[in-house]
């Protein structure tokens, strides 16, 4: 990888100027703008940071030049990496990255947790945060850095240099840890790219030459770093809201067991599991800022009595609710209102805080909890 070195000598002669777009940072160099058409011109700054999910597909590619002016004066982006989706602008197909100079690789949308650092230059950063993965890439043409590579060796993030900069794909970390990786990326980042002694790859064959305690201690690792995950992977229930929050919750219950049935986007719950073979939980979902309300309910009431009345279904509310969620958890009041609390009595209606599901599964280390006893848990 080569590193114009007359471009970052240029650089320290004025100061940094960051260009945080769908992310946020406390550094005081930083301007925060959308990811669209109005943000500012992007060569104006050292440093872009953007979050691919973000990215309005069909005013920001407007950018796509001021990209290349960027990383031709030497400029470094930080991407973190999203589901690719595309979208069709006047007759061309689009998409969420084509705001960057033409790159040469396929993106597949599969998520997971596991994730190696295979480059001892991004150790800090991969040690350091509970990363995730939306997505991977193959079939990388021209020069590029792996930094994390998934269980099957999928590059899940990488560096690939353009022009006179430099392009950094990053997996995802929770929410709670965003603003403080960007942090980091502005004060050392630049590290990611410290020119290394030459790499060879490593052979299959070398994993023959580890010792028994060496296997043993990497197996405890990678069951560490499992379980760290799968606790990070709640901590959205606390803070989440919307359909990001809508999410989350479902992941949960799918993990636990339950054949999760999403309704469709219209209707008055978010979601459907079997309580037992007669009775069926309709459920609806709420991040709120303080304690939820009647009109809050309305809509889980107004589909419970359909379901109940109309279709004659044998069917129980389940309202889930992350309340108070700017709130530190410990400092949270009641879910409920007085008037809405009478409500959910009236009608039996279970109520349940994400802060609650998060406490039932997050000391679950070996993961033996089942949907059988979130029911007894939340049901009995």
């Amino acid at each position: 990888m080569i590193i114009n070195l007359n471009a970052r000598a240029e650089k320290e002669m004025h100061k940094i100027r960051v260009l945080c777009l769908g992310v946020y940072s406390s550094e005081e160099e930083c301007t925060t703008a959308s990811v669209n058409s109005t943000a500012p011109t992007i060569y104006d700054f050292d440093i872009v940071i953007v979050d691919a999910e973000e990215v309005d597909i069909e005013s920001f590619f407007e950018k796509k030049p001021q990209f290349l002016r960027f990383f031709e004066n030497g400029g470094v982006c930080y991407v973190f990496m999203r589901k690719i989706i595309f979208e069709t602008v006047g007759d061309t197909r689009k998409t969420n990255y084509s705001f960057l100079p033409d790159l040469q690789f396929n993106m597949d949308n599969t998520e997971g947790e596991w994730l190696s650092c295979v480059s001892e230059n991004a150790r800090w950063m991969f040690d350091g945060y509970n990363f995730t993965w939306d997505c991977y890439v193959s079939d990388i043409g021209g020069d590029h850095t792996a930094l994390a590579v998934n269980k099957v060796k999928d590059i899940v993030s990488f560096i690939m240099p353009i022009e006179n900069g430099h392009c950094v794909f990053l997996p995802q970390v929770p929410y709670g840890e965003r603003g403080v990786l960007v942090d980091a990326l502005i004060r050392q980042g630049e590290t990611l790219f410290k020119l290394e002694e030459e790499i060879h790859d490593i052979p299959e064959w070398i994993s023959l030459y580890a010792t028994e305690l060496e296997r043993q201690l990497l197996n405890e690792r990678d069951e560490i770093e499992r379980k760290l995950g799968r606790v990070g992977r709640l901590k959205p229930l606390l803070y989440e809201t919307g359909k990001k929050l809508e999410k989350e919750v479902m992941r949960v219950m799918k993990d636990i067991g339950f054949n999760v049935i999403k309704l469709p986007d219209g209707s008055y719950a978010d979601f459907e599991f079997q309580i037992d073979e007669d009775q069926t939980a309709v459920c609806e979902i709420k991040g709120l800022r303080g304690s939820a309300n009647v009109n809050d309910l309305r809509q889980l009431l107004q589909y419970f009595i359909e379901q109940r009345d109309i279709e004659g279904r044998d069917v129980i509310g389940v309202f889930i609710v992350n309340h108070h969620r700017d709130k530190n958890p410990l400092e949270r009041g009641e879910p409920l209102t007085q008037d809405a609390s009478a409500l959910a009595v009236k009608h039996n209606f279970r109520v349940i805080s994400t802060q609650d599901i998060y406490t039932f599964l997050a000391n679950d280390f070996d993961e033996k909890l089942t949907h059988q006893d979130f029911i007894k848990t939340f049901f009995n």
